[in-house]
């Protein structure tokens, strides 16, 4: 599984070697690097995760204490020596770093981790959101075989996707505490041999073009500095005539409630960036200046607050959901929570942005 998963990481000049410390029950590498045989430069696989953050912005805290558990074998394969330099190099560039709100980010997602499921993912307006999202989306998964889910999180996406097709499945997240449990999940749904986990930045493609069918982007343009950088990601990652699935937050003109509401009573601890809400607009502008980009549909979903379905629990959320997805696009269309967006890479279909 691994040597697959290397052979569509972007490791120019390299000469890859997995080195295995820790193995599961079945052979896969649990703990290990991926290091270049022609030089001293190398990746940490930690829990069946890689890490592929850029030194900038990188845990090194856990780097650190990943390399201390396995000091002697580093130290045989002059690992820890390479690491110091490493050290001292990451010092510097931090000191002159912009990235301080992508660090921001990594840290508030890593401290939610814990809770983010019982707050979000598993509550009755996520599973009402999703149960809508999948049946727009459903046609296209079935049919897909490799697919990205970019901003993974804790799996919620990743793992409905991998259910209801028999595709692969690469999840990227900048948390490690968020994607170490979508991982678990994965594995407690048997779907570990089909789904690889990275830790990445969005904005910044460590794979080789045209690995996907499908890229799922679910609620990160909000997060980040430069979401044209993430559409470019997702560019270089799509198969021509590949698919950007993606829902963000919609600049409406009810949105004032929302936020009111949610610092009245919080559904949940949201870290938002600058693009906090988004507009058609806004991501006509981004896909165009992101790639050739066939832009096939706009859809708006959620006309009731959060709290409301949270409130009337899962299988009346549902209902909720559906109802009033077709009553607010009749009545009130541009005015939803959240804003669906579906676009193709243009391959064979001219591009319409």
């Amino acid at each position: 599984m691994w040597k697959e998963f290397v052979s569509k990481l972007r490791l120019d000049d390299w000469q890859p070697e997995i080195i295995s410390f820790a193995e599961t029950s079945d052979g896969e590498v649990l703990d290990g690097l991926i290091r270049d045989k022609n030089g001293g430069a190398f990746l940490i696989i930690e829990g069946g995760i890689l890490d592929l953050l850029d030194d900038s912005i990188a845990d090194w805290n856990r780097r650190d204490s990943f390399l201390d558990r396995y000091s002697k074998q580093c130290t045989a394969l002059n690992v820890a020596s390479t690491q110091c330099h490493r050290q001292s190099m990451i010092e510097t560039a931090e000191a002159n770093s912009d990235n301080t709100e992508k660090i921001d980010q990594r840290e508030h997602h890593d401290q939610e981790a814990p809770v983010y499921d019982k707050n979000l993912s598993d509550t009755p307006f996520a599973i009402s959101s999703d149960d809508v999202l999948m049946n727009y989306w459903i046609d296209r998964v079935e049919k897909s075989t490799t697919v990205v889910d970019l901003g993974c999180g804790t799996g919620r996406r990743s793992i409905q996707v991998l259910q209801k097709s028999n595709c692969d499945l690469i999840g990227i997240e900048i948390s490690y505490e968020m994607v170490l449990r979508a991982r678990c999940k994965c594995r407690m749904h048997g779907l570990l041999k089909r789904v690889n986990f990275c830790v990445g930045d969005a904005e910044t493609n460590s794979f080789r073009n045209e690995i996907a069918d499908i890229v799922t982007v679910t609620g990160v343009l909000h997060h980040v500095e430069e979401p044209q950088r993430v559409l470019t990601t997702v560019y270089q990652l799509l198969k021509d005539d590949g698919f950007l699935l993606s829902i963000e937050n919609n600049k409406s003109g009810f949105r004032f409630l929302f936020d009111w509401l949610q610092e009245l009573i919080p559904a949940w601890n949201e870290k938002a960036g600058k693009h906090h809400v988004i507009s058609c607009d806004d991501i006509t502008r981004w896909l165009r200046q992101s790639g050739d980009f066939y832009l096939e549909r706009f859809r708006y979903h959620v006309f009731l607050p959060p709290h409301v379905f949270n409130f009337i629990g899962t299988n009346k959320a549902c209902k909720l959901m559906r109802w009033s997805d077709k009553l607010g696009n009749l009545l009130i269309q541009k005015h939803a929570g959240l804003i669906i967006t579906e676009a193709r890479k243009a391959g064979l279909t001219p591009r319409n942005v």
